[in-house]
């Protein structure tokens, strides 16, 4: 998962003219990225740690963690040997042969570790070792950074810096096993005729997909600690701008020359043409770059089949209302599967992040789809085929199955996550090579052009809430126009009184906190802010209002 997360994440860079992202070297202690997040939990009273800009890699000998940069770079240097040997030491130093599991439970030490004394645990204490880089001997009493915590560290652009070092011994690891043998590759019989993607924008051409900005309302009820309602205040919504795209079908035209039906797996994969200085990339970087878009089953009936897929069928993701707004509906929760229903519903990558965003001009990327024998794909089961209570769609490719096999016996990636052969047993130089050796396979070329416009994701905010400016962002000298969801001008609300607070300097605009019946009691709102923003829940606030006591910090 943390590959594809890091190939997506490279894709995006390269639509915006940035170079890939570079390793961590735990020799040169020189952090360049300084990063500030700016975020503050009050249910935690936490304000996660900042990082400098050429901040220094140090041991860190706190209260509550230890971790020596020696130590890092030891259980490094045994990891990489114990590639090159092809097998790694058992806790009674027999030799176990090395596999791609016994590689992940090694690096990503937990119980299943089988000799975490003398390989240590080098991808968490590397988190450890950035979350607290800003205080690293606890002399400021500082909180620990982003990268401390698994539902922030994504924030962080170090985290891919320090995965990218963490993929990169996986990939040594893929390469030391060799290309695929072509019987890996081809499925004898099965040919992939044509690819085409088709956008459900009116007028779109052939193999042209667009992304736009979406703006898109959460309650806040679900993820903040607010129990407010109908009695005491009303309900409380966020709108934040994110990357959507316009929805799309591909179309793929596959040929079975055999004379009865075989079980088929559909993969298709995504990569860029092109590096950030608009040079076609070569099939060893480019293998780097394929993103997973979707895997599904088909059978193929005997002669030519004619599929069709919905890009938001994709094994990939979960849509926006699993991530974010209606999971109470989604899942009917018991006392005996809480933890399981809501572990998978909540997990996948989101809907509206399928496609990286381009350029208004226009990016080219290439599509590839390999169809492999669904026969040979399939794992049996140990656990039930459906999960109790479970009423959502699940993210496959990057959450498996809760308590069960990954659902596909071939490798997370494949065909990208090893080298690719050619006829003389080397690396082919170009993509349109390799897909000529491989009938199962097919390629075609698309164009992504994003549209710079922002839409209104339906089933927000409900109709009649008026919006909240973002105090960082008003002016007293420009009047902050109200309207509802409906676009109706809404009543001049009136204000109740304000507690004593401190100084705080008068506005001469009252800005729309909400809408507030004539006794003064406020009966909700729909706050309005761009990411970072600072919001107070329940009072009535000037835009110029300093004091702090109170905001809670969102980014």
């Amino acid at each position: 998962m943390h590959s594809q997360m890091l190939r997506r994440y490279n894709v995006e860079r390269l639509g915006n003219d940035l170079s890939l992202t570079q390793p961590i070297s735990l020799d040169d202690e020189n952090i360049v990225e300084g990063y500030f997040p700016k975020l503050y939990s009050t249910n935690a009273g936490r304000v996660w740690g900042t990082r400098q800009t050429n901040s220094v890699l140090q041991n860190i000998d706190r209260s509550d963690e230890k971790v020596l940069i020696q130590d890092l770079r030891t259980w490094r240097d045994r990891i990489l040997e114990a590639i090159d040997l092809k097998y790694i030491l058992g806790p009674n130093r027999e030799m176990l042969p090395l596999t791609i599991d016994l590689l992940g439970d090694v690096i990503e030490s937990s119980t299943l570790a089988p000799n975490e004394k003398f390989y240590g645990s080098l991808h968490n204490l590397g988190h450890v070792l950035l979350a607290f880089i800003h205080d690293p001997l606890e002399l400021h009493r500082e909180e620990m950074g982003v990268m401390g915590d698994t539902p922030t560290a994504m924030r962080d652009p170090v985290f891919y810096r320090w995965h990218t070092f963490i993929d990169d011994i996986f990939d040594k690891f893929k390469v030391s096993l060799g290309p695929y043998k072509w019987e890996e590759l081809i499925w004898k019989g099965i040919q992939v005729s044509s690819i085409s993607v088709k956008s459900s924008l009116p007028d779109s051409q052939p193999n042209t997909l667009h992304t736009n900005w979406m703006e898109s309302d959460i309650d806040l009820g679900r993820g903040l600690d607010i129990r407010r309602g109908p009695d005491n205040g009303g309900p409380v919504w966020a709108s934040f701008v994110n990357l959507n795209h316009v929805s799309f079908i591909y179309n793929i035209s596959i040929t079975n020359s055999g004379q009865i039906p075989f079980p088929a797996t559909i993969r298709i994969f995504m990569a860029p043409r092109h590096s950030e200085r608009n040079r076609r990339l070569n099939l060893s970087n480019q293998r780097k770059l394929f993103f997973e878009l979707d895997k599904f089953p088909h059978t193929l009936k005997p002669g030519k089949n004619e599929i069709t897929r919905q890009s938001k069928d994709s094994s990939v993701t979960i849509p926006f209302e699993q991530s974010f707004q209606q999971l109470e509906k989604i899942v009917k929760f018991t006392d005996d599967n809480i933890p399981l229903a809501e572990a998978v519903c909540s997990c996948g990558w989101p809907s509206h992040l399928l496609l990286p965003r381009a350029k208004p001009e226009g990016v080219a990327y290439d599509i590839y789809v390999i169809v492999s024998n669904g026969a040979e794909d399939q794992i049996k089961r140990k656990g039930k085929t459906e999960l109790p209570g479970q009423n959502c769609k699940e993210s496959l490719s990057f959450c498996g199955i809760l308590d069960d096999l990954y659902p596909d016996k071939r490798a997370m990636g494949y065909p990208w996550d090893r080298i690719l052969p050619d006829g003389n047993g080397n690396e082919p130089l170009s993509l349109s090579e390799f897909v000529k050796q491989i009938p199962n396979s097919n390629v075609v070329e698309v164009k992504i052009i994003h549209r710079n416009e922002t839409l209104h994701r339906d089933g927000g905010a409900p109709v009649g809430m008026e919006l909240v400016p973002d105090p960082e962002k008003s002016r007293p000298s420009s009047p902050i126009p109200s309207r509802s969801r409906d676009g109706t001008p809404p009543r001049q609300p009136v204000y109740p009184p304000v507690p004593n607070w401190g100084s705080r300097p008068t506005s001469p605009e009252k800005p729309d906190f909400g809408s507030y019946r004539e006794d003064g009691v406020n009966t909700g709102g729909r706050y309005r802010f761009n990411f970072p923003g600072r919001w107070r829940l329940g009072r009535e606030v000037s835009p110029d209002d300093k004091d702090d006591e109170g905001w809670t910090h969102v980014e």
